[in-house]
C-alpha cells in the first residue's frame, strides 16, 4: 500500500517497488528502511530493520567480502568479525570466521542464519 492505495496484484506491487529496475538490493538497512517507509503502512518492518541495523550492516560486509574481495572489504570484514566474535581472522577471510565456533556445536554461519531467521519471523 502506498499513500492509501492498494495494489491489485503482487505483480503490480513488485513493479512499483522495482520502479523499472531488474532487482533491488536489501543489504543496506537505511535503504530498506526508506523503501519500507514508502511501501508498507502499519508494518513492523521499519522498526525491526532499524533495531537490527548494526548487525545487518556487518552481515552485509561479510557478504560483500565474499562476493567482491576488494581492499575496502577487508577492513569492513575485520570490523564485522570484531563486532560478532571480538577478533580478526587472518587475511580478513570471512570463510574462516563463518566456519569458526560461536558456541560449542554452533558455527558463526549457523548463528547468523538463525539471527536473520528470527528477524524475519518478527516481521511476518
Amino acid at each position: 500500500m502506498v499513500a492509501g492505495k492498494y495494489f491489485r496484484s503482487t505483480a503490480a506491487a513488485e513493479a512499483a517497488v522495482l520502479s523499472g529496475q531488474p532487482y533491488k538490493l536489501w543489504h543496506n538497512p537505511s535503504h530498506v528502511e526508506n523503501r519500507v517507509r514508502g511501501f508498507v503502512v502499519g508494518g513492523r518492518h521499519e522498526l525491526i530493520v532499524t533495531s537490527a541495523a548494526t548487525p545487518i550492516g556487518h552481515m552485509a560486509a561479510l557478504r560483500h567480502r565474499i562476493a567482491h574481495d576488494q581492499k575496502d572489504g577487508a577492513g569492513k570484514c575485520d570490523a564485522a568479525t570484531m563486532f560478532f566474535a571480538g577478533r580478526r581472522y587472518p587475511g580478513a577471510r570471512p570463510g574462516r570466521f563463518l566456519r569458526d565456533w560461536d558456541i560449542p556445536n554452533r558455527r558463526w554461519l549457523e548463528r547468523l542464519r538463525d539471527d536473520l531467521r528470527n528477524l524475519s519471523r518478527q516481521i511476518v
